[in-house]
């Protein structure tokens, strides 16, 4: 009996698929830069929105844009052609993916979006700290959105393939992975805007990374013959040993009384743009991972209907 959220293969499923990709791909540099703006305290570097220095954003003459005004100016562009894509991406759900709960995520990243932007104009218009750190909560939220509508939209998702099923303490496990992960680049995104715990921040990365470790190992040793699972734990373990490196790199130029002798200000700012983008990542590839483990729990004969299993995208 198919699975009552399956449905048969929409013909935009490639091209939703490739947007999704696009979406992520232009959102993680969003992410970026987002986190150049702040390192560089270039956040208020422009006054107005959603004008620039009164133009139309879209208009701002490209010679005006130096200093901070480049920085802050280019997110809020990389920001409109994210929005743009997601546009593109829930349109095209809407329109030819026949899976309602897949219609619903479109809408739901869509609404997502809009809600970043208006957070990141309001931050301007009302100068308050806490909306920024929203701001960029939200932003990993949408990220991990994005890579579950890239999933579900891809070939791999398609295809019917069995695996292994996992242990419901592993699908737990997973998602508990994945929200140690989010609350760890909420600890990230409040250090950076106030300065503020960074003993708290690094702290809670030795809960984040254990969390990493432990999910990784388990899923490999219960379902490592599935290669979406076994792909994704791989990365995780690839990105999380490049986060310690990029963390400790931009805490030690950051924090440290060696600061200045050991890593010059510029490679600072450096290290902790790829250390958020980093994150960004860590936290989608935990969300993908829990996913797929979830999928692999419905395939048992006890979970039946506990995750669309049958799904075609």
């Amino acid at each position: 009996m198919p699975h009552p959220y399956s449905g048969a293969s929409p013909a935009g499923g490639g091209w939703a698929h490739r947007l999704a990709l696009l979406t992520l791909g232009a959102t993680l540099l969003l992410i970026t830069v987002g986190a150049l703006v702040t390192s560089l305290g270039a956040g208020l570097a422009v006054p107005d929105w959603p004008t620039t220095f009164g133009y139309s954003m879209f208009a701002y003459p490209w010679s005006k844009m130096v200093g901070g005004i480049l920085f802050e100016h280019s997110h809020r562009l990389m920001g409109s052609l994210a929005g743009i894509l997601t546009i593109l991406t829930a349109a095209l759900l809407l329109w030819r993916d026949e899976r309602r709960w897949m219609r619903a995520l479109g809408v739901g990243a869509l609404a997502l979006v809009i809600l970043q932007g208006v957070l990141g104009g309001l931050r301007v218009v009302l100068l308050k700290l806490d909306l920024a750190m929203v701001h960029a909560c939200t932003a990993q939220l949408f990220f991990g959105l994005m890579a579950g509508i890239a999933l579900f939209t891809s070939r791999a998702w398609r295809r019917d393939d069995e695996g292994p099923a996992a242990s419901p303490a592993l699908v737990r496990l997973a998602s508990l992975a994945a929200a140690a992960l989010f609350i760890q680049t909420a600890l990230g995104a409040h250090l950076r805007h106030t300065g503020e715990w960074p003993d708290g921040h690094l702290m809670f990365s030795v809960i984040a990374s254990a969390a990493v470790l432990w999910t990784s190992a388990r899923a490999l040793h219960e379902c490592g013959g599935h290669p979406g699972v076994r792909r994704a734990a791989h990365l995780m373990w690839i990105i999380l040993l490049a986060q310690i490196l990029l963390g400790l790199g931009a805490f030690i130029g950051k924090y440290t009384e060696w600061a200045d002798a050991l890593v010059p200000y510029g490679y600072v700012i450096a290290l902790t743009a790829g250390h958020v983008a980093g994150g960004s990542l860590l936290f989608a590839c935990s969300v993908v991972l829990a996913i797929w483990l979830r999928r692999l729990r419905a395939a048992a004969p006890e979970a039946v209907g506990s995750f669309p299993r049958h799904v075609t995208a």
